[in-house]
């Protein structure tokens, strides 16, 4: 699903209705050995901050989302943060956006080398889902 009208609509009654697990992912707990204490994380697509309380131990997390009344949209935040950030953490999320906001992330994360960028890519079949 690429990010329509609906789709803000689709996600944030998914959060609210409760079906959005609240245990951290699979792929949040793989990750979490690798981040250093106090630093800041940037969670892309938050959701419900399930992978972000598990960060919170030891970053300092910033959730991103366009649902479930997060602070922050994708779109504006990137517009409004230029510093450097330790960690960019987006998982399960470009299947929501458009292709033009796709190419505007991945340049904005792109425009820093002392970014650690670390990428998923899955299919349905993988235990990480």
């Amino acid at each position: 699903m690429r990010r329509n009208k609906d789709s803000k609509d689709y996600w944030t009654k998914f959060y609210e209705g409760l079906k959005a697990p609240l245990d951290p992912s699979p792929f949040a707990r793989f990750c979490y050995p690798y981040l250093e204490p106090n630093t800041t994380l940037y969670d892309i697509g938050s959701g419900n901050n399930r992978d972000g309380h598990l960060f919170g131990d030891k970053c300092n997390v910033v959730p991103v989302d366009f649902a479930f009344g997060t602070k922050n949209d994708l779109e504006s935040f990137m517009q409004n943060h230029s510093e450097k950030v330790d960690y960019i953490y987006a998982r399960f999320f470009l299947h929501s956006i458009t292709l033009e906001l796709e190419d505007k992330f991945f340049k904005w994360v792109d425009r820093s080398e002392e970014r650690r960028v670390g990428k998923e890519c899955r299919s349905r079949w993988s235990p990480y889902h």
